[in-house]
Formats: structure tokens, sequence, C-alpha cells
């Protein structure tokens, strides 16, 4: 195994139980930044495999970080509503 495939395998791991492990939508946000860095490096040498993992942070990170700006978009706009 390559340096690169080891690097590319931890930041996957790390991306995919961040992903899982919401903690108020900051473990989305870096689960979405690891998958696309994941992403980045699997592209520039295809060689390196977890394109499937990649993919898993990228979308799974998205629905949470999208999650989180929601329930803080609505939290704002509940408190310049009510006086």
């Amino acid at each position: 195994m390559t340096i690169e495939q080891t690097k590319v395998n931890r930041m996957l791991t790390r991306g995919v139980v961040y992903s899982i492990i919401w903690l108020a939508g900051l473990g989305s946000c870096y689960a979405l930044h690891q998958g696309i860095l994941a992403r980045r490096l699997i592209n520039e040498n295809p060689a390196l495999e977890g394109n499937g993992r990649a993919w898993w942070c990228i979308i799974v990170g998205g629905v949470g970080a999208a999650a989180m700006f929601l329930v803080v978009g609505i939290g704002i706009f509940n408190a310049m509503i009510r006086p």
C-alpha cells in the first residue's frame, strides 16, 4: 500500500465516522470536506481506491450540512419574528 493510499484511507475513515456522528452539523461539514479532498486525490491518481467512500462522505456530509444550515436558518428566522 502506498503512502497516498494510506492518506486517502485515513481521510475517508474520518469522513465516514464524522458523517455518522453529526455533532450539530460540524461533523457533516468535516465529512464533506474530507470527501472532497479525497475525491480530488483519487481523480489525480486513478490507482487510488476509495471512490465509493468518498461519495458517501460527500453525499451524507452534504445532507447533514444542509440540515445544519436549515436548522440555523429557522432559528434565526424565528428569533427575528418574535418581538
